[in-house]
C-alpha cells in the first residue's frame, strides 16, 4: 500500500505502526517483549535529554513520542515523511515466549493479563498457587505448556481472542508492519548496543547515551527455560516459532534447549 495514500486519509492513520521521535528522523516499529520499553526510553531521551519518568507508562502516553493515535496528526505525518531510518528489534523466540508467559501470565501486576490467566485456568486447566514463588518446576512447566497451547489456538481459531502481539511470531508482526511502512533495519536484541548505535548514527544523534541501561526488567522467573524444558514444550515452541528461528538466524541459539 502507498504510504502517501495512507498519510492523506482521515482519520487518524491508525494503520501505520511506526512510533517517531519528535526531534530526530527516526521511526520505530515496536515488537513487544523484544526490548520495546528500553527502545522507547532511548528515543525519548534523545529528544528530551532525560528518561521518561515512569518506565512502563511510556507505552500508554501518546505525548511521550509521536504515535499514529496521537492528536498531533500533522507532526506525526511530517515525522513519517522525513524519516531517515525505520527500524525494529527481534529476540530469540523461545526466550521471548517464556518471558511473555512469566511477565504477563504467571506473575500478577498492574501490567499483567488477568483475562488470559483466567482463560488458561478455565479452558486449559492451568493451576497457579497463591504465592507464585512456591510453584514447583513440574507445575510451572505444565502451565507453560498449556500457555503454548493457548498461543497455538490463538493462531488458528477464526476469532482471535487468544492472539496477542506479546507472543505472536515476530515474522508475523514484521509482515504486518511491512504492509504499511518499509523497515530499514531489523536488529537482534542480543546485539542491541551496536545495532542501536547504528540507528542513532543514521538518525544524526549527537549526544552520548548509555545503551547498557535496561528498562522493564520484570520479576525473575522461578526457573530458567532450560530447567522446565520438556520434549512436548520444545516441540510446541518449534511448531509456533520455527519461522522466527529460521528467518532471524536463531538456529544455534535454540540448540541449547535440545
Amino acid at each position: 500500500m502507498d504510504i502517501e495514500k495512507i498519510l492523506a486519509d482521515k482519520p487518524p492513520l491508525r494503520t501505520i505502526p511506526g512510533i517517531a521521535c519528535r526531534r530526530h528522523p527516526i521511526v520505530y516499529c515496536s515488537i513487544p517483549k523484544a526490548g520495546c520499553t528500553t527502545i522507547k526510553h532511548v528515543m525519548y531521551y534523545i529528544d528530551n535529554g532525560a528518561y521518561y519518568p515512569d518506565h512502563l507508562a511510556i507505552h500508554n502516553d501518546p505525548q511521550a513520542l509521536l504515535w499514529a493515535r496521537s492528536e498531533e496528526r500533522d507532526d506525526y505525518i511530517e515525522a513519517i515523511r522525513k524519516r531517515k531510518i525505520t527500524f525494529t528489534f527481534v529476540r530469540e523466540p523461545f526466550a521471548r515466549a517464556y518471558s511473555a508467559f512469566n511477565e504477563k501470565i504467571h506473575f500478577t501486576s498492574k501490567y499483567s493479563f488477568p483475562a488470559f490467566r483466567a482463560m488458561l485456568v478455565n479452558e486449559y486447566g492451568a493451576v497457579f498457587p497463591d504465592a507464585a514463588e512456591t510453584i514447583t518446576p513440574a507445575r510451572h512447566s505444565d502451565n507453560f505448556l498449556k500457555f503454548l497451547y493457548l498461543v497455538r489456538d490463538g493462531m488458528t481459531e477464526p476469532v482471535r481472542k487468544k492472539w496477542d502481539p506479546h507472543w505472536a511470531p515476530q515474522t508475523q508482526l514484521l509482515g504486518m508492519f511491512q504492509r504499511y511502512i518499509s523497515i530499514d533495519l531489523v536488529g537482534r536484541l542480543e546485539s542491541f548496543v551496536p545495532a542501536m548505535n547504528y540507528v542513532l548514527q543514521l538518525g544524526g544523534v549527537k549526544q552520548p547515551i548509555d545503551l547498557s541501561i535496561r528498562f522493564n526488567e520484570g520479576p525473575k522467573p522461578p526457573y530458567s527455560l532450560q530447567e522446565i524444558m520438556t520434549p512436548a514444550i520444545l516441540e510446541c515452541l518449534w511448531e509456533l516459532y520455527h519461522e522466527d528461528v529460521e528467518h532471524f538466524g536463531y538456529g544455534e541459539a535454540v540448540k541449547a534447549y535440545c
